[in-house]
């Protein structure tokens, strides 16, 4: 999404909003290379100008193939800001193609606001959902985060307010229904109260209080969720001086959370560099589990813009304690993951039952018409 390579590495404005494929590389771990060639996916029945973005997609345990995603309009009010929503689409192929729902689960059908002197808008995006086989309550087994973000038009740029940003949740008895009112879940130690509780409210759950190695994370995005008997586990990334990938658990209404460990630190990412790159981070999680074994997908990134390059997957040892299967004690690559040369590509979602698209990515170029799409690399786990 356009936010991942502008806003974090935006200026923090609350104060304003009161007053007014690749070859090489130096990993040591083993990697199957995939020498399949990716397809562009469209979803039907939805107006994106831009385009589409951040896939997420999830069967029901009957066969059927949902998926979230976002998608990318230019602002009605202002030329300078993009609309970014989630949708809802679905699949009766194997992830062949997509068609949307016509569900909008943030339930919100006005994202801009003019805060004198600037044009504002939410973006709700970096969605990740869930099917909950589990939950007794059948009318809550759909769940779904998102990373909910105000962009303000700063002398023409679309430029984040981080600290009036959450983790946003609802839940469904089914993804094409009715979706509950948004629930403020998590935020980070830039929330700014002031700035932001007049919208929907505190907050319930600081994370960066919730260990001492969180206490530097001031903002987490890009959440991943899977279900299990006993709780729900998440995926996200930590913004701040020591990004990570981290994991928390949380019982199936959300109002008990743990924070369980880290999958993975920025420190460790230099090793998955490729050539002609300079990865220093990793971005986008997507937890998943394929037969017995659970997985977790990341993007490399490169310095500001925060260049997307890519997924990688790995296989997960232990999930009580976000330890991933290494060699020599680095990380084992499973599986790379490449869009065009160049492009910002990553920020993969996979179900092993879309069986005829296999991992989805997605990619942006200023050049490509959309700039936003999604392509799947028929690529799958393990």
């Amino acid at each position: 999404m356009m936010s991942r390579y502008l806003a974090f590495s935006s200026i923090l404005i609350a104060s304003l909003l009161i007053s007014g494929c690749g070859s090489g590389g130096s990993s040591t771990a083993p990697v199957t290379t995939p020498t399949v060639t990716a397809t562009l996916l469209s979803v039907s029945g939805v107006v994106a100008t831009r385009g589409i973005f951040d896939p997420a997609p999830r069967q029901d345990g009957s066969g059927n193939l949902w998926m979230s995603y976002s998608t990318v309009n230019t602002s009605a009010n202002d030329a300078n800001l993009t609309e970014v929503r989630t949708r809802i689409a679905s699949s009766t192929n194997g992830g062949s193609t997509w068609t949307d729902v016509g569900v909008d689960p943030n339930n919100n059908s006005n994202p801009d606001m003019f805060i004198s002197p600037n044009w504002t808008d939410w973006h709700y995006e970096v969605s990740s959902l869930l099917y909950d086989p589990f939950d007794p309550d059948s009318s809550k087994r759909w769940k779904m985060l998102w990373h909910r973000m105000l962009y303000v038009d700063v002398s023409g740029v679309s430029t984040l307010a981080l600290n009036i940003s959450w983790i946003g949740l609802s839940t469904a008895s089914t993804p094409n229904g009715t979706w509950s009112a948004e629930r403020k879940l998590f935020v980070g130690s830039t929330y700014n109260a002031s700035a932001a509780d007049p919208f929907i409210g505190a907050p319930e759950i600081h994370l960066d209080t919730l260990h001492a190695s969180l206490n530097g994370c001031a903002a987490f995005t890009e959440p991943s969720m899977l279900a299990k008997s006993d709780a729900i586990y998440i995926s996200m990334q930590c913004l701040g001086s020591t990004g990570k990938i981290i994991e928390v658990k949380c019982n199936r209404t959300f109002s008990s959370c743990s924070y369980l460990g880290d999958f993975l630190t920025n420190s460790e990412a230099s090793q998955f560099t490729l050539t002609g790159q300079a990865i220093n981070g990793f971005a986008a999680t997507e937890l998943v589990t394929v037969g017995s074994n659970d997985y977790l997908i990341v993007t490399p990134y490169e310095p500001p813009p925060d260049s997307y390059r890519g997924c990688l997957a790995f296989s997960i040892s232990n999930l009580s304690n976000a330890t991933l299967a290494r060699t020599g004690g680095a990380p084992t690559l499973i599986k790379r993951i490449s869009g065009t040369s160049g492009s910002f590509n990553g920020a993969c979602g996979y179900d092993p039952s879309a069986s005829n698209s296999g991992i989805i990515y997605s990619e942006y170029s200023p050049s490509s018409t959309p700039n936003f799409r999604m392509f799947a690399s028929h690529v799958t786990l393990p």
